[in-house]
Formats: structure tokens, sequence, C-alpha cells
């Protein structure tokens, strides 16, 4: 519970992963403390969700795992509040 808490706070993304060696990704992720939960495969690509920093964090590794990451949502109180403001300006 607190864990969804933090997560929600601080802002996460749901990611749409591609490429030819996905295990690789999730082991140097793992290896280097980036957080990544539900992970689901669907039609031979990975979704799963990643801390804001997280993926930051992770552009690095894309390139050495052989992976293309794609943001497929964004979820949490700093995207909340950028709907908002856009929002209440028009």
């Amino acid at each position: 519970m607190a864990g969804r808490l933090r997560h929600y706070r601080r802002g996460y993304l749901r990611i749409c992963m591609t490429g030819c060696a996905p295990e690789r990704f999730f082991n140097i992720c793992g290896g280097r403390d980036i957080e990544i939960w539900d992970v689901v495969c669907r039609d031979g690509n990975y979704e799963f969700y990643m801390t804001i920093e997280g993926f930051k964090r992770a552009k690095a590794l894309v390139r050495k795992a052989g992976v293309r990451l794609k943001i497929i949502g964004k979820l949490g109180l700093p995207f909340f509040y950028t709907e908002t403001e856009n929002a209440s300006c028009h």
C-alpha cells in the first residue's frame, strides 16, 4: 500500500517494450535497482510500469539491451496537475 501511494505521488509510466533481448533489459534494471512492476507479455511485446526516475535511468540501458521503450501511459500526481493546469487555461 505504501509503495502504491509513493508511486502515485511521484508519478509513474506505463511502458511498452519491443526488441530482441527483453530479458537482458530486465536483468540490467534489476542489477541497478530500477523498479519495474506488473510485467505482462502481449503479442511478443512486454508492457509494464516504471517510475519516472527509473525511466530516465533506463534510457542509457536501452541500447545496451537492444530494446525500444515507448510510453503508453502517464499516471500519478505530476501528470494530473499538468492536465488540470492545461484544462483551466482554455
